[in-house]
């Protein structure tokens, strides 16, 4: 299975969210799984991970993190293509 997860860790309970063709969250606690939500609304998605963007990761960063990176390196690129013409 393919796709981006987002990992939230509280005490021995993990989050996880995965978007891939659809987007499930899972529950795990201890190294137990316990619930999984299927078919989450994107929106909604989006939303809570934007209000607990410094809980969540991806790859190992918080998701700040990686947002920001994104931002920062899409405003450079949109400046070389401004630029260029």
């Amino acid at each position: 299975m393919g796709g981006i997860v987002y990992r939230k860790s509280e005490g021995d309970v993990e989050h996880l969210i995965i978007v891939a063709a659809s987007i499930r969250r899972h529950r795990i606690v201890g190294s137990e799984l316990v619930y999984v939500e299927d078919d989450l609304c994107p929106i909604e998605t989006a939303e809570l991970l934007q209000r607990e963007q410094d809980d969540w990761t991806l790859d190992g960063e918080t998701y700040r993190t990686v947002v920001t990176r994104w931002r920062e390196g899409n405003e450079a690129r949109v400046k070389s293509i401004v630029t260029k013409s």
